[in-house]
């Protein structure tokens, strides 16, 4: 195996293990377009109302917030998880 072909040295180099870079589907990508499409179109409606698009706005933002971190920790269980199913298999 040459070293460019280790997920180790992948990681390292910034080739892999980032979240942001994780090829998303194009059933995601469709998905996240219709999001996109009907936020946008309450967005408007809610701008008549401030205190609503207020209120929307902070919930939108938390909602992120809670599902960055959300992302986070999964993906850090999902690495660990590796790590110690690839020591499992190595050590035996």
């Amino acid at each position: 195996m040459q070293l460019k072909d280790s997920v180790i040295w992948q990681m390292f180099n910034g080739l892999r293990g980032h979240f942001e870079d994780i090829p998303l589907s194009e059933d995601y990508q469709k998905a996240k377009k219709e999001t996109i499409e009907k936020m946008e179109a309450l967005t408007e409606k809610l701008k008549k109302y401030p205190e609503l698009y207020t209120l929307y706005s902070e919930v939108i933002n938390a909602s992120d917030k809670e599902y960055l971190i959300y992302a986070d920790d999964v993906y850090r269980e999902a690495f660990a998880f590796g790590l110690a199913i690839g020591r499992e298999v190595f050590e035996r």
